[in-house]
């Protein structure tokens, strides 16, 4: 059986991250990994994001916190993580609570039923979910994009759950800083090592601004021009 790593990066959560860990140290993973650990990255937090962490950690072996020394982005965090552990495979849990953790077996019954090297969520597969606004359409709109440079579909670019193989990122290098980085791995996860993705539904949560919800606009079109660059 692997081994799974799963990589927290936050950024002024402290409302949202000790309920999240409680929830990750909790999960029965058993039937799909032999072993998982849970890496916090703290993307240089104002708040007490980490000293909570930190806290949880203490009471477990299963949690390792890193700090940032200064704020550079959600890509950058995540590479931070996979540089700091040792799964086999590697899963993304933003600590914003828009996720949860109990979708996480789902993603692994995927993998080891598939034995995919990239399994990615999708919120627009589950039919218990229905969102709207702005920020659906665009998403929409960079997943119909990005089924077009890639040559087949995603229904959900976006999502922040991505489950994949050490292995796979052994053929590529991940270079963006901030939200660009799940378009980033999605191209070149199908452009230069070939990879086929596999969606499985997820439930979906959303926040708002007010929330402490962090994408903006001008991140759509970096969003966007991370698609067009790595698509060649």
């Amino acid at each position: 059986m692997k081994s799974l790593s799963i990589l927290v990066p936050a950024y002024n959560e402290e409302a949202y991250i000790e309920k999240l860990l409680l929830e990750l140290v909790d999960l029965d993973l058993s039937l799909y990994v032999a072993s998982f650990d849970i890496c916090v990255i703290d993307d240089a937090s104002t708040d007490s994001t980490t000293e909570i962490a930190r806290k949880i950690a203490k009471k477990t072996d299963t949690i390792r916190v890193i700090r940032q020394k200064k704020n550079q982005g959600k890509g950058a965090a995540i590479r931070t993580g996979i540089a700091h552990t040792q799964g086999e495979f590697i899963i993304i849990q933003d600590a914003d609570n828009e996720l949860s953790p109990q979708d996480i077996p789902s993603l692994l019954k995927k993998q080891a039923k598939t034995n995919a090297e990239f399994i990615s969520g999708s919120r627009f597969l589950s039919q218990a979910i229905t969102i709207g606004g702005m920020r659906t359409l665009s998403n929409k709109v960079f997943s119909w994009i990005t089924s077009l440079l890639i040559g087949g579909k995603i229904s959900d670019m976006a999502c922040g759950y991505k489950l994949f193989s050490r292995k796979l990122l052994e053929k590529f290098t991940l270079a963006e800083d901030r939200f660009g980085f799940e378009a980033e791995l999605v191209m070149k996860a199908v452009k230069k090592a070939k990879t086929k993705i596999i969606e499985v539904p997820v439930s979906y949560h959303p926040r708002t601004e007010a929330q402490g919800k962090k994408i903006r606009k001008i991140d759509g079109v970096k969003i966007l021009w991370t698609l067009l660059k790595n698509s060649i």
